[in-house]
């Protein structure tokens, strides 16, 4: 009992306390503004014509609801390798680099909202969105401009090109094996 007392009494045990109990509040408010949070699609009046036929064509056919992650890897796998297929023609169009980029960019995104909505676990679908909110300051990802920075040159614009068909080995070996 006067081990407790003088422990309330000290005032940097009582601060670790209230720090402790802020940060885990902290950390169950972002949690669940994550679960509630909603993407938006990308606006697609500005893309070419092709690319924003592409997009809106981007939908998860949730075939039961016994889809789990790993089908729905594979699905988002698959949607990936489009992705070239798409940019191949805007180039034979002689659509800017620019564009295609932000083509690929605006791809992806929506590729990435469609899959964590056909997620079944809201609790990984809001680690995926903290562990965004985090890296880029958004849920749903970088954004464009964080990608080619203020000033972009061309290369900048074929790094999204190369980074928007690349996906995450390890989580796709980790589907393999399932």
């Amino acid at each position: 009992m006067e081990s407790m007392r003088r422990f309330t009494n000290n005032k940097y045990a009582r601060f670790l306390v209230w720090f402790f109990l802020a940060i885990v509040i902290g950390v169950g408010i972002l949690f669940a503004v994550a679960v509630t949070h909603h993407s938006d699609s990308l606006p697609t009046d500005t893309l070419s014509p092709v690319c924003a036929i592409a997009v809106q064509q981007i939908h998860y056919n949730t075939k039961s609801s016994g889809d789990d992650d790993c089908m729905i890897r594979h699905w988002y796998n698959d949607q990936i390798k489009n992705i070239p297929v798409i940019l191949q023609q805007l180039q034979q169009q002689s659509v800017p680099v620019a564009e295609r980029a932000v083509c690929a960019f605006s791809l992806r995104h929506q590729m990435r909202i469609e899959a964590r909505t056909a997620m079944p676990s809201e609790f990984e679908v809001s680690v995926l969105r903290l562990r965004d909110l985090l890296s880029y300051g958004h849920f749903d990802g970088p954004e464009f401009l964080q990608l080619v920075g203020a000033h972009p040159v061309e290369s900048d614009y074929w790094h999204v090109i190369a980074s928007a068909i690349k996906t995450d080995m390890q989580v796709n070996q980790f589907c393999e094996k399932q």
